[in-house]
């Protein structure tokens, strides 16, 4: 500590403000480091021969300032300068807000309509919450949530899976993860996952780090087809069925309530774990029932916080067979040993008081408006299917996706092709996937779709102004 009696007498003014004062000076020059520990009242008070009450006031003036943090039964610690730390912060960039970059209309994301200024208060509240502070530096225990997270994650998951057991959740980094958890409990190496044969792109390289095999199950324009799906178990005899019910990606297939029931059967029959990717399932204001109601013995049920609220908070929850609970826990302890409490915190307040509910009922009426964005700018160009937070848009001939692709990336538009999404043999429809969500307002989705609708209603090799 480098605080003398020579840096407050020549100063003016109240004692405690020449040593809060000579306090920010010394942090300023580097004399004091952010993080090192600052004396006791009763011993700076000694050293500078002022009163407790003096340093303990000057003490409370730096805290307000943001010089330092005061823990109880800890001491008091240097932050900084707060101006030099919003610098820093300041020089981050954000992903997607910068309007010179190219417009990337390939990942689907959440809108973003108000989420970084409740999450801005929300850190604050927890930065005032000396309890959460100190558990976020701290290993979350088995399996992984306190028992606030759970009662979240059931409130959470209660949406679409009625009657939940607590005990039977288990909190994700994300879907993807989920999916990597499924897999390594469900299947082997060298086993088999089936599939629809047009499916969220990252389920093969899922299964590829796992050395799973991963086959293809035809659809129709329920999802996947009941008859395909028994022909696949008998020829190639999976252990595991990955599958959207509502709002399938990238093709928004919808099953009715027959054809999950058939599916069920289906797995009954030939002993298949189910994984039920239930991530845009937060569109559903009335949802039928999910596969995991109507087969508990044998559904794992996904959900996560990616794209409802913010693909950057990494938050998800599992619903698990009792039987498999065990395996998935322990696989997931292995993997990650528990996923980051900031953000598993951040999840439960938003679940808890409200603010996901919120957000969910914003993002179903944004993206509502969004679609009939889409369906104006393609209206007698080409055919969209779109029923979720994405357009799947059909190329009028003679387009290709790849021609499509390069002359949307010339006028400074990135979209994804179907090749990406296509599992197995399956030959690639002439169709592309526009995402919907993403930075950006209404006016800027609906300029965006607008040049795609230029570049298509044009031939191919053409030039547009």
């Amino acid at each position: 500590m480098t605080i003398q009696l020579s840096d407050i007498e020549s100063r003016s003014g109240p004692k405690y403000l020449a040593i809060t004062e000579a306090l920010s000076d010394s942090i300023r020059r580097g004399q004091i480091k952010p993080g090192e520990r600052l004396p006791t009242h009763r011993d700076l008070a000694d050293t500078l021969g002022v009163t407790v009450a003096t340093i303990t006031r000057a003490y409370k003036e730096a805290i307000s300032r943001g010089l330092i943090t005061g823990e109880v039964g800890r001491g008091s610690f240097v932050s900084g300068i707060p101006e030099e730390r919003n610098n820093l912060l300041e020089n981050f960039p954000c992903p997607g807000r910068d309007m010179e970059e190219p417009v990337d209309l390939g990942p689907v994301l959440a809108a973003q309509g108000g989420q970084d200024r409740i999450l801005s208060e929300t850190l604050k509240s927890i930065a005032d919450s000396p309890n959460l502070v100190r558990s976020i530096l701290n290993y979350i225990p088995q399996p992984g949530m306190l028992e606030p997270h759970q009662q979240a994650g059931g409130q959470w998951l209660s949406q679409w899976v009625p009657e939940i057991d607590p005990d039977r959740i288990l909190v994700t980094n994300g879907a993807q993860h989920a999916l990597g958890l499924s897999l390594l409990s469900a299947a082997g190496s060298g086993e088999v996952v089936l599939t629809e044969n047009m499916a969220w792109y990252g389920t093969k390289a899922v299964a590829s780090s796992f050395s799973v095999r991963v086959e293809s199950v035809d659809m129709d324009e329920e999802g996947l087809d009941p008859e395909a799906l028994d022909q696949a178990c008998a020829l190639h005899g999976p252990r595991m069925l990955f599958c959207s019910t509502n709002r399938q990606n990238p093709t928004t297939a919808t099953m009715s309530l027959a054809r999950r029931e058939a599916i069920v059967d289906i797995a009954r029959r030939y002993d298949l774990t189910i994984v039920e990717d239930g991530v845009f399932d937060f569109f559903e204001e009335s949802p039928l029932p999910a596969l995991a109601t109507l087969a508990p013995e044998r559904t794992i049920y996904i959900s996560s916080f990616s794209k409802c609220i913010g693909a950057g908070l990494r938050t998800g929850f599992m619903y698990i067979p009792e039987e498999l609970f065990p395996r998935v826990a322990g696989h997931n302890r292995a993997m990650l040993i528990c996923t980051p409490p900031l953000m598993l915190d951040i999840a439960s307040i938003w679940i808890m008081d409200g603010t996901a509910g919120r957000m969910v009922e914003w993002q179903r009426a944004e993206f509502a408006e969004r679609r009939k964005l889409a369906r104006e700018a393609f209206d007698g160009i080409a055919e969209i299917r779109s029923n979720a937070s994405w357009a799947w848009v059909e190329l009028p001939e003679p387009w290709t996706p790849g021609q499509f692709i390069a002359k949307a990336s010339a006028k400074g538009i990135n979209v994804w092709p179907s090749e990406r999404f296509i599992i197995g043999r399956t030959a690639a429809p002439p169709a592309v996937r526009v995402s919907l969500g993403g930075y950006g307002t209404r006016e800027d989705m609906a300029h965006n779709l607008q040049i795609l609708a230029d570049c298509m209603s044009s031939p191919p090799g053409s030039h547009i102004g």
